[in-house]
């Protein structure tokens, strides 16, 4: 499996939506929080900005614990193995799995 690291941050990001999946792996405790206020809904959101700002930032150094916060972005397969992370021909970074 090859896939692009951009390509791994933004169903990352996509999955923080998935409630309450991103509540078990990505900052369960803000959320339970904000549960408790009248404002629950427009705190998840603004959690999601949050959540999804650390992702933009993050490098191709911590793929593995991308996956680790976000195991259903690559086959089951892959979730538990060591990525291997190039720069392409294309000038963007990869994570593939052997």
């Amino acid at each position: 499996m090859k896939i692009k690291w951009e390509t791994l941050k933004n169903n990352a990001k996509k999955s923080l939506s998935q409630f309450p999946y991103c509540v078990e792996n990505f900052g369960s405790y803000a959320v339970m929080a904000s549960l408790s206020n009248s404002k629950w809904k427009e705190n998840l959101s603004e959690l999601e900005k949050k959540a999804s700002n650390i992702i933009n930032k993050w490098d191709i150094r911590l793929a593995k614990k991308l996956i680790d916060f976000f195991p259903n972005i690559v086959d089951k397969k892959y979730r538990n193995k060591i990525p291997n992370c190039f720069i392409g021909d294309d000038g963007e970074w990869w994570v593939f799995f052997e």
